[in-house]
């Protein structure tokens, strides 16, 4: 019985470490994540400087970063690898980018770490929306109007639009 009793006690223990550590979960790889997960937003046919930055979460002798190019995106810059020396906590790269095309798409890197003789890789990519034309007034107008909703206490929604004019009618 006893024997038993110490069984589940071990399985709730396992399981209670298990669950904690899920939500830390990162597959095995390089210990380096973006810092940023949200997608980079550029307007097309306009040259923008970008950051991306990197999260190291452990410790490493050197990181070295290469970026793999698109062909949906121009980057202008000149480099596309990069070596950090493990005392740079974040590292982080800035790219001169033009998009010629209108969607998203990946800006891809691998990122390899090094520590003593092992060493680790990981390719990560964020995205990168591009949207048409060239002002702010053209990105306002491709963003759909937010219905306006109301919830009675029934539960029932209602959705609020604006009156329309009345229009005359001719006899």
């Amino acid at each position: 019985m006893f024997q038993c009793f110490r069984n589940v006690a071990c399985l709730l223990c396992i399981f209670s470490v298990v669950s904690v550590s899920a939500v830390d979960y990162q597959k095995p790889g390089a210990p380096v994540r973006l810092a940023d997960n949200a997608a980079i937003e550029l307007v097309q046919n306009e040259t923008r400087i970008v950051s991306v930055r990197f999260f190291v979460h452990a410790e490493i002798d050197r990181l070295r970063v290469h970026l793999h190019p698109s062909e949906q995106l121009r980057i202008l810059s000149s480099p596309t690898s990069w070596v950090f020396s493990g005392e740079l906590a974040d590292p982080q790269l800035e790219l001169e980018i033009v998009a010629p095309t209108v969607g998203d798409f990946p800006l891809m890197f691998t990122v390899i770490s090094e520590q003593g003789e092992m060493n680790m890789s990981r390719v990560l990519g964020p995205r990168i929306s591009v949207r048409s034309g060239s002002s702010a007034l053209n990105l306002a107008a491709e963003k759909p109007a937010q219905e306006k909703a109301r919830t009675l206490e029934s539960g029932r929604r209602i959705h609020w639009v604006p009156a329309q004019s009345p229009q005359k009618t001719k006899r």
